[in-house]
């Protein structure tokens, strides 16, 4: 939500995470179904084991636009 709120209104966010950001509850599934309801998601990648920094965790990298074509978002 920090990051949509300082992009300009045509602005993308590339996000790196933990893949439990898909599933958890909580906060956290309330972000993401505020995220999907008002379209901002516009691609998630599921990103293979020691692909980022040499760790064997697996990550999520995903974009976040904040208006995308043809469609204008409010970010409350």
């Amino acid at each position: 939500m920090h990051m949509l709120s300082w992009l300009s209104t045509s602005g993308t966010a590339a996000i790196v995470e933990f893949p439990g950001v898909l599933y958890r509850g909580g906060a956290e599934q309330k972000i993401r179904k505020y995220l999907v309801d008002n379209n901002y998601i516009d691609t998630v990648i599921q990103l293979p084991a020691r692909s980022f920094l040499r760790h064997q965790h697996r990550y999520l990298h995903y974009c976040a636009e904040k208006e995308q074509e043809g469609q204008q978002n409010a970010v409350h």
